[in-house]
């Protein structure tokens, strides 16, 4: 099992989020505006997010082809403060969820891949009804608590 922390993007605007995954993602949290052109965004995702002594073509293609595609696709128009970094060591990932938030994409696996797909039924399992142990379910709660600034 690998250890580290797990990073999300979210938008207030549509209440949806995107599964980053573990690495050196938080540098985004001050850069939202790198999501706007998809090209200057791959160059960022490589400088900034992966080592560059471990940068080789395939990792390249799949940074400019997949993932600044995606980041750009979900979030490259949402309105300026709608964007939250967040990570599972935090409580916001339970917020999120508990309120109706819908995953729309995470790095791992190809997209339309029976793990792709996987991947994403696991993180909209709070949607379907299918909760984890003591989570809150704020469709069957009344008085839905005020957390953090979602």
């Amino acid at each position: 099992m690998k250890m580290g922390i797990e990073w999300y993007i979210a938008d207030k605007s549509n209440k949806t989020f995107y599964c980053l995954g573990r690495g050196n993602w938080f540098c985004l949290k001050d850069d939202f505006e790198a999501l706007i052109d998809k090209e200057y965004l791959a160059h960022y995702i490589l400088s900034e997010v992966y080592d560059p002594d471990n940068i080789d073509d395939e990792l390249r293609d799949y940074v400019n082809s997949r993932i600044s595609f995606d980041l750009h696709a979900h979030f490259g128009s949402t309105p300026k403060g709608f964007l939250k970094m967040i990570n599972d060591s935090t409580d916001d990932l339970y917020i999120i969820r508990c309120k109706g938030y819908r995953c729309v994409g995470t790095r791992y696996g190809e997209i339309g891949s029976k793990d792709y797909e996987e991947d994403m039924k696991f993180l909209n399992r709070h949607l379907d009804g299918n909760h984890p142990p003591g989570f809150y379910d704020s469709k069957h709660a009344t008085g839905i608590p005020d957390w953090s600034d979602w």
